[in-house]
């Protein structure tokens, strides 16, 4: 957690790089944001964070506010990064190469 009480929720997947055309389109399938399927199962855990900020902030010892950040962790490049109209931003889902660029240890 940053002094500022931002927390970065953080679901982590391995997935296999799409290398055809099915490949990438099953993967686009699983993270739309559609009911049930990958990536709305992790921004209803976030949505469910977002109502309980108090309990949030007490669990983790935040005396301040607390501001939650979705982010998608893959192990590779994958097809939702250059995906348009997702429920989070496409910033938000980059390759565990570039997590320390995005969240900068202090």
């Amino acid at each position: 957690m940053s002094p500022t009480g931002l927390v970065y929720v953080t679901e982590c997947k391995n997935l296999r790089f799409a290398m055809t055309v099915g490949e990438v389109v099953d993967q686009l399938n699983r993270f739309r944001g559609a009911a049930d399927d990958d990536l709305h199962k992790h921004l209803r855990r976030c949505q469910w964070l977002s109502q309980n900020l108090d309990r949030l902030a007490q669990v983790i010892g935040q005396n301040g506010s607390v501001k939650i950040e979705p982010l998608l962790v893959s192990n590779t490049i994958v097809p939702m990064q250059f995906s348009q109209g997702l429920p989070i931003p496409t910033e938000n889902i980059l390759p565990i190469g570039v997590l320390q660029k995005r969240i900068p240890l202090q």
